[in-house]
């Protein structure tokens, strides 16, 4: 039986990245049964509101800023992150992290857990593998698909 996928984003807009994860989330709901898809990214963004109005499940989730204005936010974030993951890994749910916040995030996390689920960081483009923490985390979290 197919796996079902959750897709982590952290939704800063409505982007190709984000309309990409909406695509093949809802392609798994219509043809690829009984596989299907949920999305985890903050409840009150533009892309949570696109997704629910494409009848699909979404999964609130924040992805606070990596720099000082999110420290504060982050060790809650981390551990809500962690309980995501700890439950897809139940499910036997594959991870798909659609996003650089989302591959970081994911990536920490998942490196407190003994039992996580299998994690698949999507990079759609060359300035994300670029990034000072692209060798970082793509090194220990999960495997790497670009588009």
């Amino acid at each position: 039986m197919p796996r079902d996928l959750l897709i982590l984003d952290d939704a800063p807009i409505v982007g190709g990245a984000e309309l990409f994860a909406l695509r093949l989330a809802a392609y798994l709901a219509v043809d690829a049964e009984p596989c299907a898809a949920r999305i985890a990214c903050p409840a009150g963004s533009a892309f949570a509101e696109r997704c629910r109005a494409a009848g699909l499940t979404v999964e609130p989730l924040d992805f606070p800023d990596l720099g000082p204005a999110g420290a504060t936010s982050m060790p809650a974030a981390l551990r809500r992150m962690r309980k995501a993951l700890g439950a897809a890994a139940e499910r036997g749910d594959i991870v798909v992290a659609n996003t650089a916040r989302a591959h970081a995030y994911a990536a920490v996390a998942a490196g407190t857990m003994r039992h996580r689920p299998a994690i698949v960081n999507l990079v759609h483009e060359q300035d994300t593998a670029a990034r000072p923490t692209a060798r970082f985390v793509f090194a220990r979290s999960g495997r790497v698909v670009a588009v």
